[in-house]
């Protein structure tokens, strides 16, 4: 069993001349996706020598994708003024692997570091949203896909 909760906001502001004066716009576009569901996975490791080894771990899982996604845009002057809320569930997947190496430094002791990808698809995300053609689109696009991906490092204690 597996939870994972994506959340994003896009806050465009501009300012600009309005009747004679200067007056700010603002447009806003915001995402959350709660993914529930299950998961399946494994890791593998070699020892590489007395206190060293190094292993990989990958996980995929399938889930339900409880979506909201709220357009929003204040624009002075101008009666195109609007808020629309889209919520929603669908299938979505979601993956992760990782390769990790471990120095043992004492016996309780060990230095990690590795690199790790999670990725995520079927999302109603901020970014996916932005329509260039038309900036006032209420339109939801729910099929973003997400890569996170980065090194990690640190220090491992076992009592």
């Amino acid at each position: 069993f597996r939870y994972l909760r994506l959340t994003d906001d896009l806050v465009f502001s501009a300012e600009g001349l309005v009747g004679g004066g200067t007056d700010t716009g603002t447009r806003i576009w915001s995402g959350e996706n709660d993914l529930v569901g299950a998961q399946l996975g494994g890791d593998g490791w070699i020892c590489l020598r007395q206190g060293l080894r190094i292993g990989g771990e990958a996980k995929a899982g399938i889930y339900n994708n409880r979506f909201k996604f709220n357009n929003s845009a204040d624009l002075p002057g101008v009666a195109s003024d609007f808020s629309s809320d889209t919520e929603g569930n669908q299938v979505a997947f979601a993956g992760e692997g990782s390769i990790s190496m471990v120095m043992d430094i004492l016996p309780s002791l060990s230095l990690r570091g590795g690199y790790q990808v999670l990725y995520l698809n079927s999302l109603a995300t901020a970014a996916n949203n932005v329509d260039a053609s038309n900036f006032n689109s209420t339109a939801v696009l729910t099929q973003a896909d997400v890569l996170y991906h980065g090194f990690n490092g640190g220090l491992e204690f076992i009592w």
